[in-house]
């Protein structure tokens, strides 16, 4: 049951962690909790160490495996595909006439609503919390 609370408190500080990547400004105090609380759940689970702390002028990126002997494994485990298709559907629920024209432009339109991902990271950590408790 520890392990559980601790895995679900990691994916949490996984995710703010990567929120810092980018934000402006960084507060770096927040920052710190974070990676130090970062260690010490990996320090308590067994985990490899890994550095944290990103260099000047790049960013660091938390990888939830180091080695092909832990658990976690940093490979894609879900992708999602859209087809025009997709697009006509939404159009004729829309009242939109189905045209070659409107397909293209409302795909242009939607290229890249999916690139904020802070409603699906949300999301995973709810999934986590129900998971795990």
């Amino acid at each position: 049951m520890e392990k559980d609370k601790l895995i679900l408190e990691y994916t949490r500080l996984c995710l703010e962690f990567q929120s810092f990547a980018g934000s402006t400004p960084v507060d770096e105090e927040r920052e710190d909790q974070v990676i130090n609380r970062l260690y010490e759940i990996r320090e308590l689970l067994g985990m490899k160490p890994i550095n944290l702390r990103p260099k000047k002028d790049s960013t660091a990126v938390l990888k939830l495996n180091d080695d092909s002997e832990n658990q976690f494994e940093d490979k894609c485990w879900y992708i999602e595909k859209w087809y025009d298709e997709d697009l006509e559907v939404a159009l004729e629920e829309a009242g939109i006439p189905i045209t070659k024209e409107n397909v293209i432009k409302l795909k242009t339109a939607c290229k890249g609503i999916f690139d904020d991902k802070s409603e699906r990271n949300s999301m995973l950590c709810q999934i986590a919390e129900k998971t795990f408790r």
